[in-house]
């Protein structure tokens, strides 16, 4: 069996998880002296908060995706997804990476649309540090993260005493960013009023 055929049974093995997986696939083989390439674009099915006439927010989340057949050792591949490198050898390792990566691109889009909405002093990683009062230089930091088995947002909001966990399902239609900051607003709006209460002390 020649270095094409092993490519194209590779790659035939793992085409179908990405079919079943996302709903466009392009593929094309590259060869060369080193490796055969498998290259697609695969798109999350989310439309997560399109309440604007046009929408703002993209409908789908798309990522390009690139295999290489590693040829010292047939069983194993290199997948790059959002331009990191990825080395698996399992069906089910590759789909979870592809799911992690492209959610990761999901929650970092989503927190440019929720920054947009609201006064955020600075950004680090997931967690938004909106301000509650600018003058006491009290703010609200709040952690985002993505479930992409459950396909939900995760929020973590602390409070003076404990933290509340919002989880919001991602479907089809639904207004996320706008739910999202109703709940964070309604627990900035207490803490403020006892961050001003203290500051009158």
């Amino acid at each position: 069996m020649d270095r094409v055929q092993i490519a194209r049974q590779v790659f035939s093995e793992f085409a179908p998880l990405f079919r079943k997986v996302w709903g466009y696939h392009d593929i094309v083989e590259e060869t060369n002296d080193n490796e055969i390439c498998w290259r697609g674009v695969y798109q999350m099915e989310w439309s997560p908060c399109y309440y604007d006439d046009p929408p703002k927010f993209p409908r789908i989340v798309k990522s390009r995706v690139v295999c290489w057949v590693n040829f010292s050792d047939p069983r194993w591949m290199v997948v790059q997804v959002w331009g990191r490198n990825y080395w698996t050898r399992a069906k089910r390792r590759l789909e979870s990476i592809i799911r992690k990566s492209m959610a990761q691109g999901f929650l970092a889009m989503l927190l440019d649309e929720i920054e947009a909405q609201s006064r955020v002093k600075e950004r680090k990683g997931n967690t938004l540090f909106f301000v509650l009062e600018p003058e006491l230089n009290a703010y609200l930091p709040v952690t985002f993260k993505f479930n992409s088995r459950k396909s939900e947002i995760i929020t973590i909001v602390p409070t003076m005493t404990d933290k509340r966990v919002f989880k919001y399902p991602v479907q089809r239609g639904t207004r996320l960013v706008r739910k999202i900051l109703k709940d964070i607003f309604s627990v900035a709006k207490e803490l403020s009023e006892k961050v001003k209460a203290l500051g009158e002390l």
